[in-house]
């Protein structure tokens, strides 16, 4: 599963998060860097934060941060 494949469905599931920034391209489980707005602005997560399989996991710790 491609944790990138998420970003087209973003603004659906969050307000206002229209795209992640991954640490890695080449990483099947890369740490989300940073969320970023529809206004270009920019979250930083930090690390510690991996994309890894189901999506589900990850994107509940997204919206818990």
């Amino acid at each position: 599963a491609n944790p990138r494949a998420v970003q087209p469905h973003l603004l659906k599931c969050f307000e206002n998060i229209a795209s992640l920034q991954f640490s890695s391209e080449e990483s099947p489980t890369p740490d989300i860097l940073a969320m970023v707005s529809q206004e270009g602005e920019r979250v930083s997560l930090g690390r510690n934060l991996k994309a890894r399989p189901p999506p589900e996991e990850w994107l509940t710790a997204l919206e818990k941060r």
